[in-house]
C-alpha cells in the first residue's frame, strides 16, 4: 500500500521594485558613514536610501576596530 504525502506553500507574488537614478555628476555626493549612504552635498537627499540591518550593524561596531595602532 503506498501512501501519497504533499502539502501546499503559500505561493509568493511579491515582486521587488527596483529604483533606478542616474547620477551625471558624482563629485555632488559624498558617502556619509553614519547613514551608510551617499548623500548629496547641497541637499542632504540619500542617494539609494539603504538601511543597514541590525546585525550588520551591531558586528560592526562591537568586532572593528577603528583605530590605528
Amino acid at each position: 500500500m503506498v501512501h501519497h504525502f504533499s502539502f501546499l506553500l503559500p505561493i509568493k507574488n511579491k515582486k521587488s521594485v527596483v529604483r533606478l537614478k542616474l547620477v551625471t555628476n558624482f563629485g555632488e555626493y559624498e558617502f556619509n558613514m553614519k547613514s551608510a549612504d551617499w548623500e548629496h552635498v547641497c541637499t542632504s537627499e540619500k542617494l539609494t536610501g539603504y538601511k543597514i540591518p541590525s546585525q550588520l550593524s551591531t558586528m560592526l561596531e562591537n568586532n572593528l576596530n577603528t583605530e590605528l595602532a
